[in-house]
């Protein structure tokens, strides 16, 4: 007689089975995969109050996430409407991040110290902070609150240290980024336009090239962002400076597909996707990296403890070394933490900075003042904290930046 493998018998009721549950079985599989469905799409339906919903309100035949993904054709025209419509109350809408209540401007103040409002929290639940790939997301409304107090208390009490040395490494990116400059005649010429990627590069010195702007800023951020995150281990390592430019790109996109699923069905239909498994291996690549620097760091801190016989020792200035302060010896993960940085940081500094760019070349005019007030304030102070704040027209020019041009607007 025979033998069966394991995987012919798992999936004999695919063939010809004479045994007396072969009829049984296909359907059992069937109708539990269908009634998990129809539970997790039941769960996704929206629950009666007396605030208006600009969508026709859900049905067991119309899910919420059929909503959802229908937002992301007509998401302008509905926020429009309900600015014609409900102008001066409140309303809902059925977004790609599920249900969003939408206030006046009245309530600003009303909702701005209300302690059952996060932040962290939303941003756990819209990018899927609990799901492997996606911790850095999670790292935000993690309970130690070590990214909150390393940018409130140890980034603003470096920002003196920290700002002569980010002058440097400035200097070489734009370097390597923008090509040398030959005397006082730069050879590069940003290209205000984002219609295409690609790099038109004279070898000449006194030539002018073009550079695509935002993938220029983008890189520039990056490579700035490390040095004052990681130190000068990492800040220049061409692998990690790409998983911190990727990793958001590759993670938020992975997100936004999860989110057109019914939330009790993301734990196990993540493993399914190629972009969730894309996150993965982009955080599990920046482990790898990272896991040896902070073992390295570790251990000449101990040795130079160990030389000083208790006395004060001199510890790198730099995030990695913050958030050890911080976790004041507990469990912690480096890489998510490093990842969470770059999250917050880069993308949103490139867009911001890419954009006031923009405006400066709208207004010509404008540059010659910021540019003597940034030598005048230089001369006077140096780079100190207090030079940043002596800065007022380019304060106010950023500032005007994010008022005519919000960040994902």
């Amino acid at each position: 007689m025979a033998s069966s493998s394991p995987v012919a018998s798992a999936f004999s009721w695919l063939g010809k089975d004479n045994s007396p549950n072969s009829t049984i079985q296909p359907y059992g599989y069937i109708a539990t995969a269908f009634l998990v469905v129809v539970f997790s799409i039941l769960l996704t339906v929206s629950k009666h109050d007396d605030l208006p919903l600009l969508q026709p309100p859900p049905k067991w035949f119309r899910p919420t996430f059929l909503a959802q993904i229908e937002f992301f054709k007509i998401g302008k025209e509905l926020i429009a409407k309900g600015r014609a419509t409900l102008s001066g109350k409140p309303y809902k809408v059925l977004t790609e991040s599920g249900e969003i209540l939408v206030l006046p401007t009245r309530f600003a103040n009303v909702i701005r110290n209300e302690e059952g409002l996060s932040f962290g929290a939303i941003i756990m639940r819209d990018l899927h902070g609990k799901i492997p790939g996606f911790q850095p997301f999670g790292f935000v409304d993690d309970d130690k609150k070590i990214l909150q107090v390393v940018a409130r208390k140890q980034l603003t009490k470096s920002l003196n240290t920290i700002t002569e040395p980010l002058s440097l490494e400035t200097a070489f990116a734009a370097n390597l980024v923008l090509g040398e400059s030959q005397g006082n005649y730069p050879r590069h010429l940003l290209v205000m336009s984002f219609l295409g990627n690609q790099t038109h590069a004279y070898h000449h010195p006194s030539e002018w090239h073009q550079l695509p702007l935002k993938d220029t800023i983008l890189d520039l951020v990056a490579r700035l962002s490390s040095r004052v995150f990681l130190g000068p281990e990492l800040c220049r390592n061409e692998d990690w400076l790409r998983i911190t430019k990727d990793y958001t790109v590759i993670s938020i996109n992975a997100a936004v597909k999860l989110r057109a699923v019914p939330i009790h069905l993301r734990p196990l239909l993540h493993w399914f996707s190629a972009d969730c498994r894309r996150t993965r291996e982009s955080l599990a690549e920046a482990q790898k990296l990272i896991a040896p620097v902070i073992e390295k760091r570790r251990a000449e801190k101990r040795a130079a403890a160990a030389a000083a016989g208790g006395q004060a020792t001199t510890a790198p200035n730099d995030a990695i070394e913050w958030a050890e302060t911080e976790a004041q010896g507990g469990a912690y993960d480096a890489a998510i933490f490093q990842l969470t940085l770059s999250f917050v940081a880069i993308h949103t500094t490139t867009d911001l900075l890419a954009q006031t760019l923009i405006y400066l070349a709208k207004e010509p005019e404008l540059i010659e003042p910021l540019r003597a007030e940034i030598v005048e304030v230089l001369k006077a102070e140096g780079w100190k904290k207090s030079a940043l704040y002596n800065m007022k027209l380019l304060d106010s020019a950023i500032k005007e930046t994010q008022r005519l041009k919000p960040i994902g607007m």
